[in-house]
């Protein structure tokens, strides 16, 4: 599905405004200074079994953002509405492909879908390593250095959301 630069945009500040800054973010710190004063209160343990798998829920659709990013944002959009619909089809045909290589070439907007996409993969790989930290059986107390872990995975999502927040600045149009 090929969404307008407009709903894709929608997508992104939803998944990144409404879900990971304003409601996961928010609820991980306060995890994290709950976990620093009483590691083993019933609200950790009510964090990690509730709130922390929200990211599983969500990868899907950061994933999506990043991998249809190109589609949705391509100035080749402009070549089905007016004025520029109305070129003949062999100049559209040479037209179309030449604005949509200067568009990519003028932003880096290879280079942009790329740094997302190992942004969403560090915050995926933190994720599982906690995850597997936190196998059933494991008191919270004896997991190793778990405030370390989740201050990394913070670090991570804070850096991804910025990156979200940055990306229609970087990625402009022709």
């Amino acid at each position: 599905m090929i969404l307008t630069p407009d709903e894709w945009e929608s997508r992104r500040s939803e998944f990144n405004h409404d879900w990971l800054k304003n409601t996961y973010l928010r609820r991980l710190r306060a995890f994290l200074d709950r976990l620093v004063m009483v590691p083993d209160s019933p609200v950790v343990a009510e964090f990690l079994a509730n709130e922390f798998s929200m990211w599983q829920g969500k990868e899907a659709e950061v994933r999506w953002l990043a991998g249809h990013l190109v589609e949705c944002l391509s100035p080749r959009r402009y070549f089905a509405v007016n004025p520029l619909r109305y070129l003949n089809a062999e100049t559209k045909a040479w037209l179309l492909d030449v604005t949509h290589q200067v568009w990519l070439e003028k932003n880096h907007v290879n280079d942009a879908v790329v740094s997302l996409t190992a942004r969403i993969n560090a915050v995926h790989v933190k994720y599982q390593e906690i995850s597997d930290a936190l196998r059933p059986g494991i008191e919270i107390s004896v997991r190793g250095n778990l405030l370390s872990h989740f201050e990394a995975y913070e670090i991570l999502c804070r850096e991804l959301s910025s990156e979200l927040s940055d990306i229609r600045k970087t990625i402009g149009t022709i």
